[in-house]
């Protein structure tokens, strides 16, 4: 691994280092200096924290609300902060910042903004996955993204939905979700120009136009767009029968099927 630019700058008072002697000095100026040190008389009602200015104040408020008002140009993801736009822009789409001290990966080149996230990245490479589900094999790169994966042994779903109340495992799911209300179709195919509420739907919806289909059957190598058709599939292997009427008991395979069944002996449109 590697810094980014020529030389780094280390403020001798914390951890905090930059590449533009300028910001160094500014950052000195700003957090070390004794003029820096002022009363902190602007408290937030909810937490309890304090700030020096009520500018500052005012933007610390955008944490406790559920307005994500600051949005990623290039993949229209939004943030509370605008802060956080900026760091999801150095860290996802490598768009670097004047100052920014910054640690290279010497596999792929990505520039992390810290050596931690360097470290997280690096395991992509190396494979190590040391966040282990005490449920299941499964394991992660980061502690963040096992709590979500426990979810779904938990059943737990925190982001609720205002409209309809429908619930989700991720704060993602939700505000994509919210699209189908608003009618938002931002996610567009540059083949045909369909649009779409989420990118998942998008990224699903490209493979139709580029022939992929990753998920292969081990058993007669019939090959397939997602993982979900092929879970499908494979019951065709099996006598397993997941499917059940409600009305007569009667088992089938596929879902669909299900329905093809009820709508033709129970006369009921689904």
């Amino acid at each position: 691994m590697q810094y980014s630019g020529d030389t780094i700058h280390r403020c001798d008072k914390c951890a905090m280092s930059f590449t533009d002697p300028n910001m160094l000095k500014a950052h000195r100026r700003n957090a070390h200096s004794s003029a820096s040190i002022t009363v902190r008389r602007y408290i937030c009602e909810v937490c309890s924290r304090a700030f020096k200015t009520h500018a500052h104040l005012n933007t610390h408020k955008a944490v406790h609300s559920d307005v994500r008002a600051f949005r990623c140009h290039i993949c229209d993801k939004t943030f509370k902060l605008k802060g956080s736009v900026t760091q999801h822009c150095q860290f996802v789409h490598r768009i670097n910042t004047p100052g920014s001290a910054l640690f290279v990966c010497n596999v792929c080149g990505k520039s992390c903004a810290t050596r931690s996230i360097l470290a997280i990245h690096s395991r992509v490479h190396t494979g190590h996955r040391p966040y282990k589900c005490t449920d299941c094999d499964k394991a992660f790169t980061q502690k963040s993204a096992l709590n979500c994966h426990r979810r779904l042994h938990t059943g737990e779903r925190p982001y609720t939905c205002p409209v309809c109340h429908e619930s989700f495992t991720q704060p993602n799911q939700l505000q994509y979700h919210k699209n189908t209300h608003t009618g938002q179709r931002r996610y567009q195919c540059n083949v045909c120009l369909k649009t779409f509420s989420q990118p998942s739907s998008l990224n699903y919806h490209t493979k139709i136009h580029t022939g992929e289909k990753a998920h292969k059957c081990h058993v007669c190598d019939k090959a397939f767009i997602n993982a979900a058709n092929l879970r499908a599939h494979m019951l065709v292997h099996t006598s397993e029968k997941p499917h059940r009427c409600q009305m007569c008991g009667a088992a089938f395979k596929q879902a669909q099927t299900m329905k093809k069944h009820i709508c033709k002996f129970h006369q009921m449109s689904l």
